[in-house]
């Protein structure tokens, strides 16, 4: 179980963020879980690292985890998984999420992993644009190669997602409108050496079916290529760290801090907003942190600095901010994480 205290959109209290069971079956070669979030286990490993909330994440769940051989070798998952929303007019059936994943494991060799989702959501993965998809699919694989290790190099990955296909995918109707399929593609590498750990993540994020010659509307538009990077130096309990991100064709998380959190993990369709996929947007973040590990619970203390790298508009409106823009660009944070586990 897993809490946290919470402040946002005039609701205080505390948040059962995690609270699931699971039971197992056949001398443990089955496991079956309900309730919301799970044990996870499906990450692909790269600089995507998804594994679509399958068995975890923060929505309801139930599912089943079958290892064939008695061991994590290999791991075959599936859940059926509750998406409703309390605004939303669709029911929690009609918005269910149906998905599958396979792990394999050789030992000192490498690890691979693909995931499958399918379920009913609106059209760009976002339920706030109202417009009902048929039934959209994701699929996401990934592999870490094992065998460096010994030289220090503890994970060595590659991944990639489609998210947002359906039967339609990269076809247009009637009125030349496509179906936008999101292409990500990830790369990861870490490096240990006692008590040192240090790595690097990249990650291209394309949307497929947009064509820039005819649709003039999105002459704006570019992938978006994002890093980050880390080291950090564990001293018994305390552990300094510091994270750096750089994001082009995007513009930075504002609440940027350890992990991935570092770059922008999505974007908007909104071309108003400028907010990322923008080929005049770009930004970078630095975050020193230190973390104090307890038994089973830890508090961080951080630094956070943002500065958005994005230009303003010219007389063509080119750019992501208008033009004499007077506005902040550095902005700083300074926070305290924890979780407590019992």
């Amino acid at each position: 179980m897993r809490m946290n205290l919470t402040s946002a959109g005039g609701i205080e209290g505390v948040l059962a963020e995690h609270f699931w069971a699971y039971m197992y079956f056949v001398d443990n070669m089955v496991q079956l879980v309900g309730g919301r979030g799970g044990p996870g286990g499906f990450g692909t490993m790269g600089g995507i690292d998804t594994d679509f909330g399958l068995l975890g994440g923060s929505r309801s769940t139930f599912g089943v985890v079958i290892r064939p051989l008695g061991t994590n070798d290999i791991q075959i998952g599936a859940n059926v998984k509750g998406y409703g929303n309390a605004w939303d007019s669709r029911n929690e059936v009609e918005q269910t999420w149906i998905g599958f994943g396979v792990m394999y494991r050789m030992p000192d060799l490498f690890q691979g992993v693909v995931n499958f989702r399918t379920h009913y959501r609106d059209m760009y993965g976002g339920a706030s644009h109202g417009v009902p998809s048929d039934g959209a699919w994701d699929i996401a694989a990934g592999v870490n190669v094992l065998a460096l290790a010994d030289l220090g190099i503890t994970r060595l990955a590659v991944d990639f997602a489609l998210e947002n296909m359906d039967h339609m995918f990269m076809k247009k109707d009637n009125n030349g409108n496509a179906d936008l399929t999101d292409l990500k593609i990830g790369q990861r590498i870490e490096y240990t050496n006692g008590d040192l750990n240090a790595g690097l993540r990249a990650r291209q994020s394309f949307l497929l079916g947009v064509d820039t010659a005819e649709e003039k509307e999105w002459d704006w538009y570019a992938p978006t290529l994002s890093f980050a990077a880390h080291v950090q130096y564990t001293m018994d309990s305390l552990v300094p760290r510091l994270d750096a991100g750089f994001i082009m064709n995007g513009q930075p998380a504002t609440n940027f801090r350890r992990g991935w959190d570092a770059v922008s993990t999505g974007f908007s369709l909104n071309e108003e907003s400028q907010w990322g996929m923008n080929k005049y947007a770009m930004g970078l973040a630095l975050a020193p942190s230190l973390r104090m590990n307890m038994t089973r619970s830890w508090i961080e203390f951080g630094y956070t600095m943002s500065y958005d790298m994005s230009k303003e508009m010219n007389d063509k409106g080119q750019g992501v901010f208008e033009k004499d823009y007077k506005g902040t660009r550095l902005r700083n944070m300074i926070y305290i994480d924890f979780q407590v586990s019992f």
